[in-house]
């Protein structure tokens, strides 16, 4: 081989090498998001590549519509990064938020399983990179890996169980006390009487989710202010006493 062929040789190297490089860099990043999910975190390394491989990964910008009610859902879809929002109904007759979806949670989870239509809508509330495995990749290896399979159930377990929730807030708990309760999971810093929460999404999607209007929530914060308890700046709510915002007489609207 003369200087000119070896120089060749080397520079198709390179590029061979970059080509799969850059084949192996999505894989790996699926892999993140999927471990992401605390159901799917412990899977063994083997089952992880086997779903990363068939899975693939999408891009969407802010108010991008993902799928809508009733339609059919083509696989699991794993949020890597952004917000997106689960809701019902239409324009016509009313839209209620019925999830708000975090990095590391997961979307179509019953409809995949069960091969039926979706029962409600997805759309992005931020820009959002998302993970999907296709059903039919999804239900291959489950069939024959025992620990997705388990995976999976506590997956579903863990939606009926918060739906169960959902129901009984609605149910038995004043709009009120779905509000503070809703502020204090929010809360993320602070000592333990200050702390600092951040709404998630603009607060007539986060009324629509407690299931109140946006009137009575703004109602209510404006109340909790009155009462000392929070502090409101935009979507950043300050809870200057949690011990009195527990104390609150939350059965009164």
């Amino acid at each position: 081989m003369n200087a000119r062929d070896e120089r060749v040789a080397t520079r198709d190297a390179r590029r061979l090498n970059t080509i799969r490089a850059k084949a192996v860099v999505p894989n790996r990043e699926i892999t993140v998001a999927l471990r992401s999910v605390a159901a799917l975190r412990n899977l063994p390394a083997a089952t992880l590549a086997r779903v990363a491989a068939g899975a693939a990964r999408i891009d969407l910008a802010r108010g991008a519509p993902l799928f809508a009610s009733g339609t059919h859902c083509t696989g699991l879809y794993v949020v890597a990064s952004g917000r997106m929002m689960l809701s019902v109904g239409d324009a016509t007759s009313g839209v209620k938020v019925v999830r708000l979806v975090e990095a590391g949670d997961v979307m179509g989870l019953a409809a995949t399983l069960l091969g039926v239509a979706t029962f409600a809508g997805a759309e992005t509330l931020v820009d959002s990179s998302l993970v999907l495995i296709p059903r039919e990749t999804l239900l291959d290896i489950a069939a024959r890996d025992a620990a997705l399979a388990l995976a999976l159930a506590a997956l579903a377990a863990r939606e009926a169980r918060g739906f169960a929730i959902d129901i009984e807030s609605i149910s038995l708990q004043s709009g009120r006390t779905r509000i503070v309760n809703y502020l204090l999971a929010c809360a993320t810093a602070g000592s333990a009487n200050l702390l600092t929460a951040l709404l998630p999404a603009k607060k007539s999607i986060i009324a629509s989710r407690l299931s109140v209007t946006p009137e009575y929530f703004s109602r209510t914060l404006h109340e909790l202010i009155t009462a000392g308890a929070i502090e409101v700046n935009g979507r950043q709510i300050v809870i200057r006493d949690a011990a009195r915002l527990r104390g609150i007489d939350r059965h009164t609207d």
